[in-house]
């Protein structure tokens, strides 16, 4: 769990550029490597994880109604977020927590955990969840 409140990421993520309110939220690869800094999870880009290409990855998190979103997270942030290793599961429950207003701890941690699962021992793909009723209804790759 970071040591700042979840008003205080949110605030600092609409400070650079992330809309959490919205019903459609787009982060880049650099701007989520910013919100884990400012929760205090050092991550650097892994070379080879493509995460600060020219094209640069997004993560996007669409509202579906209530208690339902689709989750998509690109593969240059998966990439970094094992070459730095398991250490950045809480940074990124939390980011998932706190930027998906109602999905809820459970469920980020969830999440987080069938990440292995899906990417087995390469990433090659983003992921997409599929959260429905704030249950995870569908898990793979994109």
């Amino acid at each position: 769990m970071p040591d700042k409140s979840v008003s205080e990421i949110r605030n600092y993520a609409e400070e650079i550029g992330i809309n959490v309110y919205d019903t459609e939220v787009i982060i880049t690869d650099a701007q989520m490597k910013e919100l884990f800094n400012y929760m205090g999870y050092d991550i650097e880009p892994d070379p080879s994880s493509g995460m600060f290409a020219r094209a640069a990855g997004v993560t996007k998190i669409v509202s579906k109604g209530k208690g339902s979103w689709d989750i998509y997270l690109s593969k240059g942030f998966i990439k970094t977020y094992y070459a730095a290793g398991t250490v950045l599961s809480a940074g990124l429950t939390a980011a998932i927590a706190v930027l998906v207003p109602g999905v809820g701890w459970t469920v980020a941690a969830t999440m987080v955990s069938t990440l292995s699962g899906i990417i087995g021992s390469e990433v090659t793909h983003g992921v997409v969840f599929r959260i429905r009723n704030w249950k995870i209804s569908s898990a793979g790759k994109q």
